[in-house]
């Protein structure tokens, strides 16, 4: 089990605090660039010092303000953006470099999961980035961790090749019941991968759930936000309803949520799909998924929020709206 309550500085422009508790599965570490997910998984490592509070793995203390157990000591795997891989050993040296066992059916398995049984005789320069990952990814886990961390290991992969990958290495690690940290700011990721999530935000973990019942029950505006919803409506005094693109039908449906009526203002495509921005007639912009190739601005429509969050109204949004011209 790892437990964490602990606070970094590490020369940050604002200290990273949080308590985690993972006991097995994927915890996914989510937010934007600069939130804190890659100093505290590096602090889980090893790598950086506590300012406060301990890191514990089985009820061990790996790391207090005083003192701490070397990365190598603590079993932990970790997969940066970056391969970083040996150049001057091969693919298959590279792999089984920490292995404690070079001839066991793991290391085998792992291959093959990968898909790198192909390259293993070959140099890391001789591969592309995405193949360098795998292989990165390979001798993480043939070196039979106990605790695996990714730092976006996916990011040099296309879009094919990460949700095969993803998947993939999910079922693995659920079927040898290794835990998991991943560190990602595609909430897309996490909920194909994660079975937890912990939102971070500068440097504080903001709300911790499902990714499930987090997408569905934001806490706050901010993380409805930092989650993909574009847009909040005014529902009463007090409260408004958070608006996502992918959470929003082309017709009237009152069973699925609110209904409103409106005015198409564009249509454009977007990720190999249509949305177009929608005016509200009580007021208010929203973004809609579209199925209609053929939709014009100008024309009338109703349109139905499927269960939008409710949520306190504190102001305007920390995040840009997007331009509607």
């Amino acid at each position: 089990m790892l437990t964490v309550s602990c606070e970094i500085h590490a020369g940050r422009p604002f200290p990273v605090r949080a308590k985690l508790q993972l006991d097995e599965g994927m915890l996914c570490l989510f937010g934007q660039s600069g939130a804190g997910k890659s100093t505290l998984l590096s602090a889980i490592a090893g790598f950086l010092p506590l300012h406060a509070g301990e890191i514990r793995w089985s009820g061990r203390v790996l790391a207090d303000n005083r003192r701490q157990t070397p990365p190598w000591r603590r079993r932990f795997s970790y997969v940066e953006q970056q391969a970083n891989l040996f150049d001057h050993l091969t693919v298959r040296q590279n792999i089984l470099y920490g292995a404690p066992d070079r001839r066991s059916g793991a290391v085998k398995d792992v291959v093959e999961m990968l898909d790198v049984a192909d390259h293993l005789d070959k140099r890391p320069s001789a591969l592309s980035g995405g193949q360098r990952q795998r292989v990165a990814l390979a001798r993480a886990l043939a070196a039979d961790p106990v605790l695996l961390l990714l730092d976006e290991p996916f990011s040099a992969l296309d879009v094919a090749a990460r949700e095969q990958i993803m998947d993939a290495l999910r079922g693995f690690l659920r079927k040898r019941r290794l835990p998991t940290v991943l560190v990602s700011h595609q909430f897309t990721d996490v909920q194909r991968f994660g079975d937890e999530v912990a939102v971070m935000d500068t440097g504080a973990v903001v709300q911790t759930g499902t990714p499930t019942d987090v997408f569905a029950r934001p806490a706050t505006r901010r993380v409805a936000e930092l989650l993909g919803y574009r847009h909040f409506v005014p529902a009463a005094e007090g409260v408004e309803l958070a608006v996502h693109p992918d959470r929003v039908v082309l017709g009237e449906f009152a069973e699925l949520g609110r209904v409103y009526g409106g005015r198409v203002e564009r249509v454009f495509p977007f990720e190999g799909r249509m949305r177009a921005f929608v005016r509200l007639d009580g007021g208010g912009v929203i973004e809609a998924a579209w199925r209609d190739a053929n939709g014009v601005a100008g024309q009338s429509v109703r349109v139905t929020l499927i269960d939008p969050p409710r949520l306190p109204c504190f102001g305007s949004s920390l995040l840009p709206h997007h331009p509607i011209n």
